[in-house]
């Protein structure tokens, strides 16, 4: 009966794909809340990528560091630290890079730069 074993593996794949979408569609759905709940956060919530460039910025930093998304996305992460702390941020880069899990740290005490 070979064609009631292609119907029962098209069920099956239909089946499959179903639970794909669904799963996508609740993943959308967890993004979007994420991205609500840091974007809604009074605390300053910064990414950056591995070489320390910033790649995202919620208005909670925007309140604590007084730059726009705009003005600072783009920019190298010391923009927003005094002299005497790069150096710990290149440690904290390198640490990291090789997969290391890090305590939070202190907050930042720089002042608004030009950029």
């Amino acid at each position: 009966m070979p064609n009631a074993e292609a119907a029962y593996q098209a069920v099956l794949t239909l089946k499959s794909k179903r639970k794909a979408d669904r799963e996508a569609e609740q993943t959308g759905a967890d993004m979007q809340r994420f991205a609500f709940i840091v974007e809604s956060s009074n605390d300053a919530i910064v990414s950056k990528s591995l070489d320390g460039t910033i790649t995202s910025w919620n208005k909670g930093a925007e309140h604590a560091f007084g730059y726009t998304a705009e003005e600072i996305i783009g920019k190298h992460i010391t923009t927003l630290m005094t002299p005497d702390r790069y150096e710990e941020e290149q440690s904290i880069l390198q640490r990291i890079r090789r997969g290391e899990r890090l305590e939070p740290s202190r907050p930042f005490a720089g002042a608004r730069m030009e950029v």
